[in-house]
């Protein structure tokens, strides 16, 4: 559903020409938002001996490259629009694709890389990325009705009987 925040003070807006142009707004799937964030050149985070990682940014947060960088991970970040080859050729122990917005489907070409790469290297993704890897290996996906939000959960480690706290939406 579409809709539109007006402020106004004094002459009431022209309900009729606000509505017109809300509806005439492109959708979400519409938008190339992952164009816009996604890098536009080669980055990287150097390690000294960590694994090295190579992360198709689709719009990732700071936070999961500073916790990559935490773990003395090697990580280079790549275009989302990148191909397998130019990934493969970068030598890495693994690929993330990362999260970021949008309709994962209208992502075709990071779809097809995606493909490409399975089998060749290691593969995970976060929240998009998750999505995109399904999506490559023939799943289909679709918008929930309304969201996903979650909360914190309780996991107990039953081999050495500790409980740690699981996190969603925690970026």
């Amino acid at each position: 559903m579409k809709c539109r925040i007006v402020v106004y003070e004094k002459n009431e807006p022209d309900i009729s020409s606000l509505m017109r142009r809300t509806i005439a707004q492109p959708g979400i799937s519409e938008c190339k938002v992952v164009d816009q964030l996604s890098t536009k050149k080669y980055k990287r985070i150097k390690s000294i001996d960590g694994p090295g990682i190579t992360v198709i940014d689709c719009g990732i947060k700071n936070i999961i490259l500073e916790k990559l960088k935490s773990r003395n991970a090697d990580v280079l970040i790549v275009p989302f629009n990148s191909t397998s080859s130019d990934i493969l050729n970068t030598g890495p122990d693994a690929v993330l694709i990362s999260n970021g917005p949008g309709d994962p489907s209208t992502l075709k070409h990071t779809i097809s890389t995606v493909r490409e790469l399975t089998g060749k290297i290691p593969l995970f993704g976060i929240c998009l990325g998750h999505q995109i890897i399904s999506l490559a290996l023939g799943a289909k996906t679709y918008k929930l009705k309304f969201g996903h939000r979650g909360t914190n959960h309780p996991v107990v480690d039953c081999d050495i009987g500790r409980e740690i706290h699981s996190q969603k939406n925690c970026f």
